[in-house]
């Protein structure tokens, strides 16, 4: 595996079943967002996989084999151009502002699937643990 896979996948739910699915989903660690939508789908998932086959395997067969799931559709996730400790809001004073940590850089990073350096075994292990649960804690956990 040379890269995480994310994907985005957006559910449609049968009539009566929207708080029963969305719920289910939101209780599978390898799904580590779920949001309400307006429009021809119900529900917009940001999930986690090792690769392409378990994340087809999650979608198809868990995910779409849901009761009360109408249909799915996926999109693959190719590069990533910010994250969340990426941005600041302003919508608090400058010196409130002032008071926050800088940010870890001043140039902002890509993520990309097209990595510059090799993979050690580490960076493997923790790209297929966050595929299983992309809601993992950065706290590490004794055995």
């Amino acid at each position: 595996m040379d890269a995480a896979t994310v994907a985005y996948v957006e559910v449609r739910c049968r009539s009566g079943s929207f708080e029963q699915v969305s719920r289910t989903l939101a209780r599978m660690p390898w799904i580590f967002s779920v949001d309400e939508t307006a429009g021809d789908f119900d529900l917009f998932l940001s999930v986690a996989a090792p690769d392409l086959h378990s994340l087809g395997t999650a979608v198809h067969g868990t995910i779409g084999g849901l009761p009360g799931v109408h249909s799915t559709r996926t999109r693959l996730g190719i590069t990533v151009f910010g994250e969340g400790s990426d941005w600041r809001t302003r919508a608090i004073d400058s010196a409130a502002r002032a008071q926050l940590p800088e940010s870890r850089t001043t140039v902002r990073d890509t993520y990309s699937s097209h990595m510059r350096t090799r993979l050690t075994q580490q960076d493997h292990d923790l790209r297929a643990a966050l595929g299983l649960d992309g809601r993992l804690s950065s706290v590490s956990r004794s055995p």
